[in-house]
């Protein structure tokens, strides 16, 4: 498969794929783009270590995006009742977010995320995991499939790739702020381009 690349169109066949809510609702990945820069955050599974971290450097922040009109998501690969549970651990039923799973995991595969035994157990994997343990995340439970390595995606108001972040191992994920930087630039732009 092709790898995605900055400055194409995301194509018809990820749009066309369908996630699930925390309802167990169907909803169209492509019916989350367009109008404004979106961004979207692929965790591992929802029990993961490093997904807690992650998820904990995120949600102070969601607020900040909102104002500024960008939408965020966070994917995860579990079944709905493990989003659930994710959603209630980490109190996002009030946020600004939009959180749903990928359980068949084929939009993680259409944008090449790595899902592998190496990436999971690796030197670097230990290392982050127990980074994660040293600032007060544990995992108690495997919530979705712990091959499968997260990512970042942003795209821009057009529906065209403006950044991806392929984890290469386990807590592998961006800088909330990287991230915020990025996405602030696609609003200058869109602005730009209105003048």
């Amino acid at each position: 498969m092709r790898l995605l690349a900055v400055n194409e169109t995301l194509p018809e066949a990820a749009q066309a794929l369908s996630l699930l809510n925390e309802r167990n609702e169907s909803v169209r990945f492509g019916s989350l783009l367009g109008g404004q820069p979106s961004v979207f955050v692929f965790l591992r599974h929802f029990g993961c270590i490093a997904c807690s971290e992650h998820i904990t450097a995120w949600k102070p922040r969601f607020a900040e995006f909102e104002r500024l009109g960008i939408c965020i998501a966070l994917i995860g690969n579990g079944t709905v009742e493990h989003l659930k549970g994710f959603v209630d651990r980490y109190g996002l039923a009030e946020e600004p977010v939009q959180t749903l799973t990928d359980p068949t995991l084929e939009l993680h595969r259409m944008l090449s995320l790595k899902h592998s035994i190496a990436s999971t157990i690796s030197p670097w994997s230990i290392k982050n995991a127990l980074r994660a343990f040293g600032h007060g995340h544990w995992q108690k439970t495997v919530e979705g499939d712990p091959m499968q390595q997260g990512g970042l995606l942003i795209v821009d108001s057009e529906k065209r790739v403006q950044l991806i972040h392929r984890e290469k191992a386990v807590g592998d994920f961006m800088d909330v702020s990287d991230v915020f930087d990025a996405a602030v630039k696609l609003i200058t732009l869109d602005s730009e381009e209105v003048l």
